[in-house]
């Protein structure tokens, strides 16, 4: 892990999401929020949070991409989601005080903006824009873990295997002539997990697809060839 200052030349701001955190505040709110960051990159297998951890910090991703993962009950490890550039982490402890929910580590290598949460709670209180933003994250966030428990409660498992590929695509995929090519971060069992099923139910799930036509996988890369019947079979 590095780290720089703001106004060092890795703390230039980016292009975000008009849907992210940070594309969410004009540009004198994200100014001073980012005033407050010290800028550091982290490397594949180099955890940003850990799950229970205690850390006094908030983070926002600048670019790169994460992944949210926990340890259910039964000890086996499950992926809970991912983030990307101007995505807001670590936030959930900053508002409730409690251990962190999930270990968050990077799919490849990230930098990110890193502020203390009583820095970050004092930045709420004086900017009315961030804490907003921060409650639009929070409130999208629900709403994500809302639509998760109605696929698992509603969709076979072809069907959430087709929604993780959704969100997969819009994330990391390339549109190309028909189709979108993508480079999935994802291993089988961590696909699996995410959709809430077994890896040989995944297994099947995809072998199904490609059989149909609507994708195509090499290892990790896919395509996918069809993504009107990808929306229908995932039922969004």
């Amino acid at each position: 892990m590095t780290t720089s200052r703001p106004g060092d030349a890795g703390f230039i701001e980016a292009v975000f999401s008009t849907t992210s955190f940070l594309g969410m505040l004009g540009g004198e709110d994200r100014s001073a929020l980012l005033a407050a960051c010290r800028v550091q990159e982290f490397t594949v297998g180099q955890p940003i949070f850990l799950e229970g951890g205690l850390d006094e910090r908030v983070a926002v991703l600048l670019s790169g991409r994460v992944k949210l993962e926990a340890h259910a009950v039964s000890g086996r490890k499950v992926l809970l989601g991912l983030r990307g550039p101007g995505d807001l982490l670590g936030e959930m402890r900053a508002f409730d005080g409690q251990g962190r929910s999930a270990r968050i580590g990077p799919t490849d290598d990230v930098v990110a903006g890193v502020v203390p949460m009583e820095r970050f709670r004092t930045l709420v209180g004086e900017h009315p824009q961030i804490a907003l933003a921060a409650l639009r994250v929070l409130t999208g966030r629900l709403r994500e873990a809302d639509r998760r428990r109605l696929d698992l409660g509603t969709n076979d498992a072809i069907g959430r295997v087709c929604a993780c590929l959704l969100d997969l695509a819009q994330q990391y995929g390339t549109p190309v002539r028909d189709g979108v090519e993508m480079a999935s971060p994802l291993t089988q069992e961590e696909l699996g997990t995410w959709a809430g099923i077994s890896r040989p139910a995944t297994a099947r799930a995809l072998r199904r697809l490609r059989e149909d036509g609507v994708v195509e996988q090499r290892g990790r890369h896919l395509r996918v060839n069809d993504v009107t019947a990808l929306v229908r079979l995932a039922d969004r």
